[in-house]
């Protein structure tokens, strides 16, 4: 590739000056048109609405008018500043939350088909052959330059209005969550939905995430991106929602549509990351505006109990136990009622079965045991914990520790031994 000493200006470049010639007979609104064609045809996150579309065409025309009178007056490359219109087009990206890749992408693609056009005009010349090849090697040349340079200059105009269109969205919105989660009575669901620009109405599991105050500057960069392919990987009925609570930690709300699989995939996707990723807590999946308070409430309390574990679920056995127990009463009493189901409701029939069924499970299943302590007859004993096990609506398996914590949450005093006649 030809290249110029440093002492070379391009302006007096005798292929300068030949290329020069070749360019004045472009039409630069033609070049423009055709450059954003075929970036529109290319790439689809740029054709969101008109408005856009004319911002890209007046950055495209912007960017040509530069370039042709750049390359046409002999100006360095690395000298030239970007135009006005291609330094609003990024920022308008940056609003609409569209990829940095789209913007980079949009100036290749431009490129390859400025720099085609103008070979085009070339090969239509009576130059020789060997000037042709002098005159492509030199816009080639020139464009890269150019590129190199305006393409950074636009990357860096796109971060800086990312970063103040998302701290002063964020902000707000933050703000709007934290009233909802602070808030225990009735709420719009719609127009709380339109306000924080999520879907209320769905089940919810919200999660968690940070990394370490020693881990390296860019946590939160990788905290969202971890949290994004996550929802990617259970796939949410709608678009998730994802808050930066601080510089190091995301809360996230994933709208799920079959619970037990959008944990079994959460859970996946956590452990195949848990190598370099993130500390996670889950809450449970839950529905409507309660759930949404809930689920985060959960994995809240999951986190201040997980310890050196880089995942947690409130889900699983134990941990809500030792979340709530003791430091939330009230928290505590909606989980228990959770873990029970209908045995937990206040009826002196559902807490005879209660405390049975706690006895039962004190003396490790043995019916003779606590049919002793209660001065019941075994088959009675028997009897009692079927119907409680009818009640809770499912068996004892892995949860055997929840539901005796849970029995315990909603009678105190069950280990009196007062579940006899």
């Amino acid at each position: 590739m030809r290249q110029t000493s440093g002492n070379e200006e391009l302006g007096v470049d005798p292929i300068g000056a030949v290329v020069a010639g070749v360019l004045r007979e472009l039409e630069p609104r033609l070049v423009a048109d055709r450059m954003t064609a075929l970036m529109l045809a290319e790439i689809p996150e740029l054709r969101a609405d008109h408005a856009l579309d004319m911002a890209l065409a007046a950055s495209v025309a912007g960017n040509v008018d530069t370039v042709l009178h750049g390359m046409m007056l002999g100006v360095e490359p690395g000298r030239i500043e970007a135009p006005l219109a291609a330094m609003e087009y990024p920022r308008r990206l940056a609003q609409r939350g569209l990829p940095v890749t789209a913007l980079v992408r949009a100036y290749r693609l431009g490129q390859a088909s400025m720099v085609r056009q103008m070979h085009d005009a070339v090969r239509a010349t009576g130059l020789t052959v060997e000037q042709k090849l002098a005159a492509h090697e030199w816009i080639t040349d020139w464009s890269f330059a150019y590129s190199d340079t305006v393409i950074e200059t636009v990357i860096t105009a796109y971060q800086r209005e990312r970063d103040r269109w998302m701290q002063a969205r964020s902000g707000a919105r933050v703000a709007r969550v934290r009233e909802l989660l602070a808030h225990d009575g009735v709420v719009d669901a719609d127009a709380a939905s339109l306000a924080i620009g999520y879907p209320l109405r769905r089940s919810h599991l919200a999660l968690i995430a940070s990394y370490s105050d020693s881990d390296d500057t860019d946590g939160p960069d990788r905290v969202e991106v971890f949290v994004r392919e996550l929802a990617a990987a259970v796939g949410p009925v709608e678009a998730p929602l994802l808050l930066a609570a601080d510089q190091r930690t995301v809360w996230g709300w994933l709208p799920v549509g079959d619970p037990v699989e959008a944990v079994d995939r959460a859970r996946r996707h956590a452990a195949a990351s848990s190598g370099d990723g993130p500390r996670v807590a889950f809450g449970a999946v839950r529905p409507g505006i309660e759930g949404f308070r809930r689920s985060h409430t959960e994995a809240a309390a999951a986190r201040r109990t997980a310890g050196e574990r880089p995942v947690v679920f409130a889900g699983d056995p134990g941990v809500m136990v030792a979340a709530l127990v003791g430091t939330d009463p009230g928290a505590a009493q909606r989980w228990a009622r959770d873990v029970l189901g209908p045995l937990a409701e206040d009826t002196e029939a559902d807490a005879r079965l209660r405390r049975t069924l706690a006895v039962y499970l004190r003396h490790g299943g043995g019916y003779k045991a606590a049919a002793a302590e209660l001065t019941l007859h075994p088959n009675s004993v028997k009897y009692r914990v079927q119907r409680a096990l009818e009640r809770r609506g499912r068996g004892i398996g892995a949860d055997r520790l929840d539901v005796e914590v849970a029995l315990l949450v909603c009678d105190p005093a069950v280990s009196g031994g007062t579940a006899g006649h």
